[in-house]
């Protein structure tokens, strides 16, 4: 295993906001930083409190729907009103309680978002063996997804973890990505569960993404050469209030990762700085636990942990980490 530096420093920044009376969450507009606080001799600090949605997430009651969407419609439909909202300028499209067939991408357009009338009540299941059943794509802006759930259609996978051999590819030939953000910016998932995924439940390449309150369980294809990740591949993001397991890594890897803050999350599982990254990366106040049932060897995991290979890359720069409970 190789060795990988972090540096432990006292934040205490991120929720040092003068916005507490009035019940804001990390990621919404309003919420403010105490400035006394920053640090010169860490200058990190100035760019960690630009992660995410620059002005914060809309509030959901804010959003003004312009299209519904009931039981048993399907991806045409809901690509449908997506691009009948952003050619009236913008807005939500909101899905009604019941099953919705993900059989093709879902193109999320600028200034539109899609609302589930209740996080549970509403099912994306999807029907796609490759592509990303999600899409906030090249120069997409203030979109985002907030309140359903996104689900395969494969059932449960047998295996909870990587074994380390290819029974981990339990869907050969299927690489669906659950949500794909791709160059986009300011876009969001919100209080999203995504379960029983393909290939990779999330892939960020894009940079101020705000990921809160998701709930990511389950994986199909955990074997090697990167495959089953909550992958970030971007700068600038923020990782708040998520739970997430079952999936073969983690990862924060990659030129051009830096500045992300993950933040107050509760996570069964490691997360890593898998190879490469540009460092300055803050991991703050989150909730570690590795399960009994993980497996014990190649790697043998720890709660934050850097490359175990030869063929992974150290940091570019320092990574950060404080407070956590493990």
């Amino acid at each position: 295993m190789r060795k990988q530096d972090y540096i432990l420093v006292f934040i205490m920044l991120f929720l040092s906001s003068t916005s507490f009376s009035q019940l804001l969450e990390v990621g919404d507009p309003g919420v403010t930083f105490d400035e006394n606080k920053f640090d010169p001799d860490y200058p990190q600090m100035e760019k960690w409190v630009t992660a995410g949605v620059r002005g914060g997430i809309p509030f959901i009651e804010n959003q003004i729907i312009k299209q519904t969407l009931n039981d048993g419609a399907n991806s045409d439909a809901i690509n449908s009103a997506i691009n009948s909202v952003s050619n009236q300028g913008g807005g939500a499209v909101l899905l009604k309680n019941g099953e919705y067939r993900i059989n093709r991408t879902v193109r999320m357009k600028s200034n539109v978002s899609l609302i589930g009338e209740s996080r549970n009540g509403v099912k994306c299941t999807i029907y796609m063996n490759n592509g990303n059943a999600f899409l906030f794509g090249n120069r997409v802006e203030k979109s985002g997804i907030y309140k359903l759930t996104i689900q395969g259609s494969w059932g449960t996978p047998q295996y909870d973890w990587n074994i380390g051999t290819n029974a981990n590819n339990e869907l050969p030939g299927n690489e669906n990505v659950s949500v794909k953000f791709k160059d986009s910016k300011d876009c969001w998932l919100d209080k999203v569960n995504i379960i029983n995924s393909a290939d990779f439940p999330l892939r960020c390449g894009a940079e101020h993404t705000t990921l809160r309150d998701l709930k990511v369980d389950g994986v199909f294809n955990k074997h090697g050469g990167a495959h089953g990740y909550f992958f970030i591949l971007e700068g600038y993001n923020l990782i708040t209030g998520c739970e997430i397991t079952h999936l073969r890594h983690i990862s924060l890897q990659g030129y051009g990762v830096r500045y992300n803050v993950v933040y107050d999350n509760d996570f069964r599982q490691e997360i890593s700085f898998h190879s490469g990254d540009d460092g300055d990366n803050l991991i703050e106040n989150n909730r570690i636990t590795l399960p009994s049932t993980m497996p014990g060897q190649n790697p043998d995991y720890f709660a934050v942990m850097g490359p175990w290979s030869t063929q992974h890359e150290l940091s570019e720069r320092p990574n950060y980490v404080y407070k956590i409970h493990v």
